[in-house]
């Protein structure tokens, strides 16, 4: 299992490394929307261990503990996306991404929390919990 968890986040960073969200035909009240939202991610498969449940959940309690107010106005969005489905797999796609994965973006920016997703979710979820607030409010700033 540990294997398997490093081997994904491996993937997961070349993947993101790699990462250019520009489009070409996006239209203006698209490129707003896209600048002002912010969106965290949480890309999955069908099947999922006890630590991909983690992550989804923790992620959930962090953006209600700490963005209520910003999620009921629609300023920050959360989706969980099944990449096995077709709307999943191609807003994987279209984000170039590769497997599973924890993202914050804003824009064309992306923050990759993967790694600290798996590692922290079911041993220390506060940890989790931080490491998203510390990604979600440097985004806001942008």
């Amino acid at each position: 299992m540990k294997k398997l968890v490093l081997f994904m986040m491996v993937v997961a960073g070349f993947a993101m490394s790699s990462c250019n969200n520009s489009t070409g035909n996006t239209s203006e009240s698209q490129k707003e929307v896209q600048e002002a939202d912010l969106f965290v991610y949480y890309f999955h498969y069908t099947r999922r261990c006890a630590t991909c449940n983690a992550v989804e959940n923790v992620t959930r309690e962090a953006l209600t503990e700490y963005y209520a107010d910003k999620m009921k106005k629609g300023d920050i969005t959360f989706e969980s996306i099944n990449i096995e489905e077709k709307e999943g797999e191609a807003k994987a796609n279209k984000l170039e991404i590769a497997g599973q994965a924890l993202i914050v973006q804003k824009g064309n920016n992306q923050t990759d929390l993967t790694d600290k997703g798996f590692l922290y979710a079911m041993s220390e979820p506060a940890k989790l919990k931080a490491e998203l607030k510390t990604a979600i409010d440097a985004a806001l700033k942008q």
